[in-house]
């Protein structure tokens, strides 16, 4: 699966929700999840992912979800922390306003969560729902979501 992310101005009318981004604007395909969801972005940054975008008479993202900017600094394959611009790059292309403590903050937490889920794999019996620190990163992704 080729999954993509656009980030983009949510301007959704009542019945065809889409999203502007430079250049272009796209529609949630009326069979994809996101275009019957009440959902809205978190704290008004919206990300969605997509695993196809296709054109008919509009431009549709089909098979698109709303992801939190928690989750994308969690499980993005990398991000740069931009320290004098305030700014995390994730994946060298999409960009997050964060300060440099918050997205340290998040580089540490990923070397965890990576050990974690590290650890896991080599004893499939270990309970992680116990861990604490699991604990605390679903609780976030719970609070961003």
């Amino acid at each position: 699966m080729d999954a993509r992310m656009w980030k983009g101005e949510s301007a959704a009318p009542e019945n065809r929700p889409f999203f502007v981004c430079p250049g272009a604007k796209v529609h949630v395909h009326p069979t994809s999840a996101l275009h019957h969801s009440r959902r809205s972005a978190s704290n008004g940054v919206e990300i969605v992912t997509f695993n196809e975008k296709i054109k008919t008479s509009q431009v549709f993202l089909r098979e698109a979800t709303l992801v939190s900017p928690c989750t994308l600094l969690l499980f993005a394959a990398d991000i740069e922390v931009r320290h004098h611009k305030n700014q995390v790059c994730v994946d060298n292309w999409i960009l997050l306003h964060a300060s440099a403590k918050t997205a340290v903050i998040f580089k540490e937490l990923r070397k965890e969560l990576n050990i974690a889920l590290e650890r896991k794999l080599r004893e499939p019996e270990w309970d992680f729902h116990a861990d604490p620190f699991i604990a605390v990163v679903v609780e976030l992704l719970a609070r961003a979501n």
